[in-house]
């Protein structure tokens, strides 16, 4: 007892040493053990962040709530720009008709079809000839089927390549009638291509199907700007993918005013060369008997005169009398007392080579794009 109470000092050092130890052991050794392992967590979260840092992408909550309204109006504006293709697309949507018809929903019997597909083209080719003043061999596009019964997606397929070649080329020919002068001096040739050069969008070969043309003109080198203009103008929904610029061989030429012809790039012929119209008068030829007695189905066997004289003109390629008919530009149409003259195209006269397509917006009941059959 005496030893406890002379060394007291030390057994109260000794009992503190080893309640130190006990707390150490039992409290900050598993604490420690605790913050390393927090430390270490948030130390792979810190680099984290600075490689997502560097990145340049810091996002917080609001610039996420921007991004996604931005995100719904950028989709508001495609699914604007889809239906004013879609409107655009209607053009070419349009069913051929017979003359007596106001509109039609479906597609014409294929004999009466074949008439109204030809008469169509006749007026085309008219208004070409009217429009421009000198024409090339090949202004339109034009399928011959003489007695083949035709199916529904055959005439259908024609029905809009007639669409998109008639607005395609009126909006040309505006140029020269809106002006009143020859922007256009020479209208070339209209062709349908197999593919298009390339897609200036995804959606065109999903949401669209691309129909690819080609289209051969001459005007001044400044007037090629306004060529384009007029084309992205047109009722119709035309891409342009491509665009050859070359001078002319006819620059600086004389041609026969309305003359339809074709050299270099569907250019006109030189003058001297035969004109290509006959001399039999329209309205004393047979039609073909394929065609006759598609006419009788039609109307019964009681045919109207009026009906069997247009059919008769269209057939034929062009109205009676048209070997006289004035084919010059509105301008020189107008100007008293003028014939039929030469034309003398300038010295800065281009051929330009338009490639492009319209867009055909295709329908839920025509299926995909790619099982479209190929135009």
């Amino acid at each position: 007892m005496d030893f406890l109470v002379r060394n007291k000092f030390w057994l109260a050092l000794g009992v503190l040493v080893l309640a130190a130890a006990v707390a150490f052991g039992a409290v900050f050794i598993p604490a420690r053990s605790r913050n390393a392992s927090r430390i270490s967590d948030m130390k792979e979260k810190a680099a984290a962040v600075a490689e997502y840092a560097s990145t340049g992408k810091v996002v917080n909550e609001l610039w996420i709530a921007q991004e996604e309204e931005l995100a719904r109006n950028w989709q508001g504006e495609v699914e604007a720009t889809r239906e004013y293709l879609r409107e655009r697309d209607s053009i070419i949507e349009q069913y051929f008709r017979a003359p007596d018809e106001p509109e039609r929903e479906d597609l014409l019997e294929s004999g009466t079809w074949k008439l109204v597909y030809k008469a169509n083209i006749g007026k085309l080719r008219e208004y070409v000839t009217k429009t421009f003043p000198v024409v090339g061999r090949r202004p339109v596009v034009e399928k011959e089927y003489g007695d083949i019964w035709l199916e529904p997606e055959d005439m259908r397929v024609e029905e809009k390549k007639y669409w998109i070649q008639k607005y395609a080329i009126e909006a040309i020919g505006a140029l020269n009638e809106v002006e009143g002068k020859e922007i256009v001096p020479i209208y070339g040739a209209f062709e349908f291509l197999t593919q298009p050069e390339r897609l200036l969008d995804g959606s065109h070969g999903t949401v669209f199907k691309p129909i690819p043309f080609r289209m051969v003109l001459s005007t001044s080198f400044s007037n090629v700007g306004r060529v384009q203009a007029a084309l992205r103008r047109s009722k119709i929904a035309v891409e342009i993918t491509g665009l050859e610029i070359e001078r002319s061989q006819d620059a600086g030429k004389t041609v026969f005013r309305g003359e339809i012809g074709g050299g270099s790039r569907e250019g006109p012929e030189r003058r001297g060369e035969e004109r290509r119209e006959s001399s039999v008068p329209y309205g004393t030829r047979e039609l073909p008997s394929h065609v006759m007695e598609s006419l009788m189905r039609e109307y019964q066997g009681n045919i109207p005169p009026e009906i069997l004289d247009e059919v008769r003109r269209s057939y034929f390629g062009m109205s009676e009398g048209a070997a006289s008919e004035d084919r010059r530009a509105p301008a020189a149409r107008e100007a008293p007392g003028e014939e039929d003259v030469d034309v003398h195209l300038p010295d800065g006269l281009v051929d330009v080579t338009i490639r492009g397509y319209v867009l055909d917006y295709v329908q839920q009941e025509e299926g995909p794009a790619e099982e479209i059959e190929e135009y």
